[in-house]
């Protein structure tokens, strides 16, 4: 047998985006939350050197997570990304890993993590690390970086700061903190003024990420449905080509039985079907059976020739088109100008049973010896 690295698992399960093979990849191994959050070296995957991959596989990554791979540009063409990145997400990623570029995941497809890790969800932590990420326009972040840290920030506080009036109160209220941490009050006006365009930013990022959210958990809806449909048609198939086997089967069974029941007996009657029965019940079917008998125009109805069975057909419920199977009777040969009557009833348990249908054959128009199959009218 050959063994496949749980590595390699991993990297084909982002390929296909198979959800289930790269989660199953990761249980595989004996720390599944340290795994997860493996760095690559230069020329591979997954905290693996693999040099013989080169270039087809993604170039010569550093420092990055499963989720920096599957967010990159050159894997967007691989199925299921979003799926790929919650389910990354869902496993344990630290979304503050940095590549060697200095890129969180977050950096390399901002669209994506934040449908998967909007900013509602943000820790100060996270909040950190997306102001060392954009703050880079304010000449003194790493004083921000302290405040926010001081101040326990969180993603829902950075987004009401998106609104003017609101971020203008708070500023106003960490004014003694700013001073102390050494923030010049002439720098005040231009710093605010940064920070409000890339807190806003962020917000409409958000927003953005936000709405890729709901368009791609629509989209998982459709094909876990169509999935669903898919299982219960091949499900519904099988089960109907069992249904067709187990007719047969019994149809070959009673089939035997007849012969050996019938042998030798001069004519016999196998009612099969009716359709376009009178509906006889308040719902609009009816629950028929039919009687057959052999009318001799001088003595009356013929006798079955052997057996014990009663001259009508199992009854069928709620149904105005039946189909019968025991239903073969034996009868003598019948004299010249019999007639065949067949009458459809409905079988009602408190009252008398009505009348549905009715069918005459006359048997002079069948020819000795010969077979009449067809539909006659009731």
């Amino acid at each position: 047998a050959v063994h496949v690295s749980w590595q390699f698992s991993i990297i084909e399960a982002n390929r296909e985006g198979d959800v289930q093979k790269m989660i199953d990849a990761y249980k595989s191994t004996e720390k599944p939350k340290e795994t997860i959050n493996l760095l690559t070296k230069k020329g591979g995957y997954g905290g693996f050197r693999y040099m013989t991959w080169g270039h087809a596989y993604g170039g010569e990554p550093n420092g990055q997570t499963m989720l920096h791979l599957a967010a990159r540009e050159d894997n967007a063409q691989y199925p299921r990304r979003y799926e790929i990145a919650k389910t990354l997400f869902d496993l344990g990623t630290d979304m503050t890993i940095r590549d060697e570029n200095d890129r969180t995941p977050r950096d390399v497809n901002k669209k994506l993590v934040d449908s998967v890790f909007p900013l509602s969800k943000w820790r100060t932590e996270h909040c950190l690390s997306w102001l060392q990420s954009r703050g880079k326009g304010l000449n003194y972040q790493e004083k921000w970086m302290l405040l926010f840290e001081m101040k326990g920030i969180r993603g829902p506080a950075v987004h009401h700061l998106a609104d003017k009036d609101h971020f203008d109160k708070w500023i106003s209220e960490q004014l003694s903190d700013l001073t102390k941490l050494g923030l010049p009050s002439e720098a005040l006006d231009r710093e605010m003024h940064v920070l409000l365009r890339i807190v806003k930013q962020l917000d409409e990022d958000n927003e953005i990420g936000r709405r890729f959210h709901k368009k791609s958990e629509r989209r998982m809806k459709r094909e876990k449905k169509r999935i669903a449909d898919e299982k219960a048609a091949a499900e519904a198939k099988v089960a109907e080509e069992a249904r067709l086997a187990a007719e047969e089967e019994e149809r070959a069974r009673i089939d035997a039985e007849n012969a050996e029941l019938l042998g030798g007996a001069p004519m016999v009657v196998r009612v099969l079907a009716a359709k376009d029965l009178i509906a006889a019940d308040k719902g609009g079917t009816s629950d028929p059976y039919a009687t057959v008998e052999i009318l001799d125009p001088e003595t009356g109805p013929l006798k079955l020739k052997v057996g014990k069975g009663r001259l009508r057909t199992e009854t069928v419920k709620k149904t105005l088109e039946p189909a019968w199977k025991k239903c073969s009777f034996p009868f003598q040969r019948p004299p010249p100008g019999a007639v065949l009557k067949v009458t459809v009833l409905d079988d009602d348990l408190l009252s008398k049973d009505d009348k549905i249908g009715l069918a005459i054959v006359p048997l002079d128009t069948i020819e000795p010896g010969a077979a009449k199959v067809g539909w006659n009218m009731v």
